[in-house]
């Protein structure tokens, strides 16, 4: 369903509200559904948001969760995200890269680069005893 349609039945729904035909609690779960609400991408925006972001698709995809082929397929349209990759590309896209990062967000940042994954501390294999 489209925002401009959500924003229509809330609208409505307030209206019927009103007059008493419609309870607080319907009302309520559609605001719930109206601030959770993200549009769909296009192809095109999801290249302009990794390549605002100055990510790899190799680095991008490790944010996302994601394979660099999933990133791929998605900036050539041959995959649309949903759910909660659709929503982390809609993050970024209005609050920048840092919101996934992997620290806590109130500490600065000094930014992401693509050797974000190798300047990470690695822990060390657990050693193996001996026979």
């Amino acid at each position: 369903m489209s925002k401009k349609l959500l924003e229509s039945v809330r609208r409505d729904m307030a209206s019927l509200h009103e007059i008493g035909l419609a309870s607080a609690t319907s009302l309520q779960q559609l605001d719930q559904q109206l601030k959770l609400h993200v549009d769909p991408l296009s192809a095109v925006e999801i290249k302009e948001i990794r390549e605002s972001t100055g990510l790899s698709r190799e680095t991008f995809a490790l944010y996302l969760n994601v394979s660099s082929s999933t990133v791929g397929g998605c900036e050539k349209g041959k995959h649309q995200p949903s759910g909660a990759a659709l929503k982390l590309l809609t993050l970024v896209r209005d609050m920048g890269v840092e919101i996934l990062y992997l620290n806590d967000p109130e500490e600065e940042q000094e930014g992401v680069t693509d050797d974000f994954m190798a300047d990470r501390d690695q822990p060390e294999a657990p050693e193996c005893e001996s026979l």
